[in-house]
């Protein structure tokens, strides 16, 4: 958490240093990038996250980052297989993604399967904007030992007394310096009983003022 608040840190130092470094210079946009993915976050009460395939940030000057996990067992809260995650950064684009197959989870009362669950997530530099998109998929997902219907349209939510479930739950913002958009496929979180997220991808591009090298 430390190292993902410093590279946060630096991120925004960068964007706030962008005036200073545009005033009488000739420049192009160079983009890097900042994307991450993860296929299981357990959070329980009285202690701390338990991340599982979860990549290494996206190289700031672009590259692929991967992770996998052939079976997760944090029995009796969790279990699942298949887990995967990568996150890649090329040009002017960052693409991330995470899956898993045969989730079976338990938070206090409530009790969330799913066949195969995904997650995708993409941010690219265009002409004085960069934008962002994902998606998010959970096939056969029973909440309760109810089939659930997925809708298709981001933050759908099933609310319960004491918490809720939000499928395709997407955060994220569009600019011109930075486009960055999360992915969540299923987030569940009971009040006291602590959270999970199951298959979340991150994208992020940063358009970075650099000297413009072309003799004149």
């Amino acid at each position: 958490m430390r190292a993902s608040m410093k590279r946060w840190q630096w991120v925004i130092v960068r964007l706030a240093l962008l005036p200073f470094a545009v005033a009488g210079q000739s420049l192009n946009l160079s983009p890097s990038f900042a994307g991450e993915a993860f296929a299981l976050q357990l959070t329980q009460p009285g202690g701390g996250a338990v991340t599982l395939a979860a990549t290494a940030p996206t190289p700031f000057a672009g590259g692929k980052q991967e992770s996998s996990q052939a079976y997760a067992n944090l029995a009796p809260v969790l279990s699942a297989e298949s887990l995967y995650a990568a996150t890649a950064g090329f040009g002017g684009r960052n693409d991330s993604q995470a899956a898993l197959a045969h989730l079976d989870a338990t938070l206090g009362a409530h009790r969330v399967i799913a066949f195969r669950v995904q997650a995708q997530a993409m941010a690219r530099a265009e002409f004085l904007n960069i934008g962002a998109s994902g998606t998010a998929g959970a096939y056969s997902l029973f909440v309760d030992g109810q089939p659930v219907a997925i809708g298709g349209e981001p933050n759908q939510t099933i609310t319960f007394p004491d918490g809720r479930l939000i499928i395709n739950e997407q955060t994220g913002s569009s600019g011109r310096q930075m486009g960055t958009i999360t992915v969540n496929a299923l987030h569940l979180i009971v009040n006291g009983g602590g959270s999970l997220i199951a298959a979340s991808a991150t994208a992020t591009v940063i358009n970075e003022p650099t000297a413009n090298t072309i003799p004149r």
